[in-house]
């Protein structure tokens, strides 16, 4: 347990400095910042000088359920990081913002590459300024193992950084979310301010899962910096490369954003569901797609497609500006 006190700088470290590899086993952990609502901060961290492993695959070790949770203070942030790469095993992980302080970040975040296996994996914003869950790496990520993947957005307030948001990012290489044994895939924004994202920078984008539901919360939906366009939620891919997205059921169901959700990427596109496809909106100006900018796209469901506006004024498409195929 690495759990911060109350005090200014009551922190909580396990830091390595060097440039070797920092090895972590444990049973279940809990990485806890603290501090006192808009007066002191206080932060928890595991954080190595070089890369870090948790758990190891040969071994067959993995660190238990891990819960990573941001303090009540202001930038009282919890993480684990490292400059360099980081592989991390868990058996459940789970990146809470709720309740934070204003800028208190939960991540896990590498400076260069990431291989992250958990079964159930939860990314769940706040209501504060800022007040974000964060997985990223900077030069390729990969998810595999079993279970879910949660991401739930939260509220923020107008303004430069001030989005409360639930994203996995990846600034380079690829990317690749692999869980094909199932699972629920949710993703919802939050009430105001709140994205909700997994976004690739890098070159190619792979989602292997179960049923995908990208959905918005109750609320206005605003976003200062959106996934790209006018997205406040969804599956993105502005890579140099293709993306392919796989699931069982896949929803998408704007009721309240006046923005964009959906799956979407900058080149080429292949989507399957083996089951239902649902593209939907209720809203007055929202839209709910699966689009892509370039290139082809190719749209497979074995189950029924429905594309439609069950009320308001917005926009349900399944479209391509080069060449669909559905």
């Amino acid at each position: 347990r690495v759990a911060a006190g109350a005090g200014d700088g009551a922190d909580a470290l396990i830091v390595s400095s060097g440039s070797n590899l920092q090895f972590l086993r444990s049973g279940s952990l809990t990485v806890a910042a603290g501090g006192t609502v808009g007066v002191n901060t206080a932060v928890a961290r595991i954080a190595s000088g070089a890369s870090q492993e948790f758990g190891n695959a040969s071994e067959g070790t993995t660190v238990g359920t891990t819960t990573i949770t941001s303090g009540v203070g202001p930038g009282s942030v919890a993480e684990v990081v490292a400059p360099g790469s980081q592989n991390l095993r868990f058996g459940s992980l789970s990146l809470s913002a709720v309740g934070a302080g204003q800028n208190s970040i939960a991540r896990v975040e590498a400076g260069t590459s990431q291989n992250l296996s958990s079964s159930n994996v939860s990314l769940s914003a706040g209501s504060n300024a800022g007040a974000s869950a964060l997985i990223k790496a900077a030069t390729g990520q990969t998810f595999t193992g079993s279970g879910g993947v949660t991401l739930t957005g939260g509220t923020g307030i107008t303004g430069s950084g001030n989005d409360a948001s639930a994203l996995i990012v990846n600034l380079a290489g690829a990317q690749s979310l692999n869980k094909n044994t199932g699972g629920t895939w949710i993703l919802t924004t939050g009430a105001d301010y709140g994205p909700a994202g997994i976004v690739n920078n890098g070159t190619t984008q792979d989602i292997i899962a179960g049923n995908i539901t990208i959905q918005t919360g109750a609320g206005a939906n605003n976003v200062n910096a959106p996934l790209t366009g006018d997205y406040v939620a969804g599956i993105v891919n502005l890579g140099s490369g293709a993306q392919t997205v796989r699931g069982s059921a896949i929803q998408i169901n704007n009721a309240n954003a006046p923005g964009s959700i959906g799956i979407y990427s900058a080149n080429a596109q292949s989507l399957s569901a083996f089951g239902s496809l649902t593209v939907q909106t209720s809203n007055a100006t929202g839209a709910a797609r699966i689009a892509l900018a370039s290139g082809t796209q190719t749209v497979g469901a074995s189950g029924v497609v429905t594309v439609q506006v069950t009320g308001g004024g917005g926009t349900a498409a399944i479209d391509a500006v080069s060449h669909a195929t559905n």
